[in-house]
């Protein structure tokens, strides 16, 4: 089972706590067993809109900060 998978069959199984960090409200992150990244993503009720893909060494909130002003 993939990281996607999971989140499609599963969404609100991501952590909100990033988005709520960030201000971003309803932003999910799933992180992917065995590598140093997550998925970051919005579940809208039978929908998901993946968002980014990000490393563990990224600044997160620097790159998500565009998602924030929309």
């Amino acid at each position: 089972m993939t990281a996607l998978d999971a989140i499609g069959r599963m969404p609100g199984t991501g952590s909100p706590r990033v988005g709520e960090l960030c201000g971003i409200d309803g932003l999910r992150v799933r992180r992917i067993p065995n590598f140093p990244c997550g998925w970051f993503y919005f579940a809208n009720g039978n929908r998901v809109d993946v968002v980014r893909l990000l490393a563990d060494a990224q600044d997160t909130a620097a790159v998500l900060a565009d998602i924030a002003h929309e």
